[in-house]
């Protein structure tokens, strides 16, 4: 087997460290260092996408440098802050990825990290958005790895790492080396490296990096327009490619399934391949062999996590966020099921516990949801802008039925519904009846979905002027589309997690827009 250049797999080797070790990151910190400084944006541009101050933006960027920093000392590798700072805002120079789709793509990742991205956007399409976003992080990386070893930036360890070099062939490529970090490498012999047999670790690393290649030329081609989504927002394709991989991913945990690379095989095959939604088994597999695992967290909020999974993690996990995590979850289900006292309960516990604090926010948040976003509670007041920057106000409709929709254009199931918001604001038009959108593009990019899609209505830019944060996230949104009805007086009379069936749409329409009609042909109580 021809080995590659010693310089190439020096790149690529600290490539997968910095891969490896981003996604270490909490969500929130991964998520800023991103945007700062992987896509060079404002701090001000970056406070304004994600719903907070400029300057929680900079303090996070910052703890994100040192945390970044320090987990790769792990590895032998010894940078400051402000170097590691420098290289990665330097990779962006190097990308060469189309604008339109690094702004597409880090405005859905934006979601997923957040956590607002739930099976209810095409679980299909999170998974091309995780997968298109982490080949372009791969790709930026690497470029500006490579300048920095030039200038001899980066100081290495002479133990840090081992690699063993594989070739793979790239139909359009000459044989690219991929890299593993000597953790993935089974045998800790020299000349058993060298070996053709690949380990475990290595295999997983292989299944991945296959997948990515793949997910990538999907990407491209929905982006190109050569691929289509289905009439529910979902592509074909992409459930073929995922359900491919899911397989193999399946044989590789199976072999072993207790050890810690089945366990990333599980994670890998749950968060991006979406496989538990044909396969449960995974989740006892994870409650079997790894339930006292710090990796959990991810896949906690999702729809197909048993309620079995919940309790177990939240009970005998021992680790206190991902307990606390499990709880939340466990609140929020209990709201959707009308049991909003057991729910509250759970989150006044955990706003009251001081190693929770982390979770504070989210806990506040499904308080607030429960308290005024359910069927039955007069709608919170949203002051904001217009897509075009003119001042709104939900309130400025009251006397109407409202259609309130949280939408992007991301998010396959939203531009669906489209068509059929159209036919209802033809159908009532010039009676007591207003769509209204929330909308988290960016500017141009909603602007130029008005236009394209025939959009008639105002849509709400996803902002609280007087909060200075999202709408979504003070009304603790995470599925997209989110729908609201409310009625004349402002109250909320139905609730809809994801795209609602169109017949059962219209006859909840047609009931609340009657009586606004009724209601107008009452003379005022004075």
């Amino acid at each position: 087997m021809e080995m590659p250049e010693p310089k190439a797999v020096e790149q690529d080797l600290w490539l997968d460290v910095l891969d490896q070790e981003l996604r270490r990151l909490p969500d929130k910190y991964r998520i800023v260092l991103l945007l700062c400084d992987l896509e060079d944006k404002p701090r001000k541009e970056v406070a304004r996408q994600l719903g907070c101050p400029e300057g929680t933006v900079a303090s996070r960027l910052a703890r994100a440098r040192r945390m970044l920093a320090k987990q790769l000392t792990r590895h032998g590798v010894k940078m400051s802050g402000g170097a590691l700072a420098a290289m990665l805002s330097q990779s962006a120079a190097f990308a060469c990825v189309p604008t339109s789709l690094v702004s597409s793509t880090v405005k859905a990742a934006s979601l997923l990290a957040v956590g607002q991205a739930t099976g209810v956007i095409s679980v299909k399409v999170a998974a091309l958005t995780e997968g298109v976003l982490k080949t372009m992080l791969l790709t930026k990386l690497k470029m500006a790895i490579a300048s920095f070893l030039v200038l001899g930036i980066i100081s290495t360890g002479a133990t840090g790492l081992a690699y063993r070099a594989v070739a793979a062939q790239d139909s359009n490529r000459k044989h690219v080396p991929i890299l593993v970090a000597s953790s993935l490498v089974a045998d800790n012999n020299p000349a058993a490296k060298l070996k053709d047999s690949p380990s475990r670790g290595e295999q997983l690393n292989a299944i991945q990096t296959d997948y990515q290649k793949e997910l990538a030329e999907v990407g491209k081609a929905i982006s190109a327009g050569k691929v289509l989504a289905t009439k529910d927002g979902t592509y074909v394709e992409l459930a073929e490619l995922r359900q491919r991989f899911a397989k193999r991913t399946r044989q590789l945990i199976d072999a072993d399934p207790k050890d810690e690379v089945a366990l990333d095989a599980i994670l890998f095959g749950i968060q991006q391949l979406v496989a538990d939604a044909n396969d449960p088994s995974l989740h006892k597999l994870i409650l079997a062999h790894h339930s006292a695992s710090a990796k959990l967290s991810p896949i906690l909020d999702r729809g197909y996590t048993s309620d079995e999974f919940l309790r177990t993690v939240a009970e005998k996990s021992p680790h206190a966020k991902i307990r606390g995590q499990a709880r939340l979850v466990q609140a929020k289900r209990l709201a959707r099921a009308d049991r909003a006292r057991e729910a509250e309960a759970i989150c006044e516990a955990i706003i009251s516990e001081k190693d929770l604090t982390v979770l504070h926010r989210d806990a506040e948040d499904l308080l607030f949801e429960i308290r005024h976003l359910t069927i039955g509670k007069v709608v919170p007041e949203v002051e904001s802008v217009d897509l075009v920057d003119k001042p709104m106000k939900l309130s400025d409709y009251r006397g109407k039925a409202v259609l309130l929709v949280f939408w992007g254009t991301w998010c396959g199931p939203c531009m669906a519904m489209i068509p059929h918001e159209r036919e209802l604001a033809k159908r009532y038009v010039g009676q007591p009846f207003q769509i209204l959108g929330i909308n988290q593009d960016e500017e141009e990019k909603a602007k130029k979905a008005v236009q394209t899609e025939q959009i008639t209505w105002r849509s709400f830019k996803d902002y609280l002027i007087k909060e200075n944060r999202r709408i979504s996230h003070r009304w603790n949104v995470h599925s997209w589309p989110t729908v609201f009805l409310i009625d004349h007086e402002g109250v909320i009379r139905h609730k809809f997690i994801g795209r609602p069936d169109e017949k059962e749409l219209d006859t909840a329409m047609e009931v609340l827009v009657t009586a606004a009609k009724s209601a107008l042909k009452k003379p005022d109580k004075k």
